[in-house]
């Protein structure tokens, strides 16, 4: 094969791929095994409790652009500036325009 160096290049591209496509799964994989193993450990406890009768909780990944309580001030300050009413959407721009003067790159 006088290939060889190109299929040994593309099988080492291959196997990175699917490293990184496999990554962000052997985290959840675990939680998805210490889930089963707390399941399991609440059957020993408490064997008539329905597990499905508490909805999980609700985990949700914070934007760092604003600090909390930022964008309400700077809604209400956009409002107070302008001497005609805003729709919702020029106030969207006004935000959008703001931070990306404050040097955050937004894409639409």
């Amino acid at each position: 094969m006088a290939e060889s160096h190109v299929l040994t290049r593309l099988l080492a591209l291959r196997y990175k791929i699917i490293g990184k496509i496999e990554y962000p799964h052997k985290p959840i994989a675990k939680l998805n095994n210490d889930v089963v193993h707390l399941e399991a450990t609440i059957k020993l406890v408490a064997p008539d409790f329905d597990i499905n009768t508490n909805k999980p909780k609700e985990y949700r990944v914070r934007l760092s652009l604003l600090q909390r309580g930022e964008l309400p001030v700077s809604i209400l300050d956009t409002l107070r500036q302008s001497s005609l009413p805003l729709s919702t959407t020029e106030i969207r721009w006004c935000q959008i325009s703001s931070l990306s003067q404050r040097g955050y790159l937004l894409t639409i």
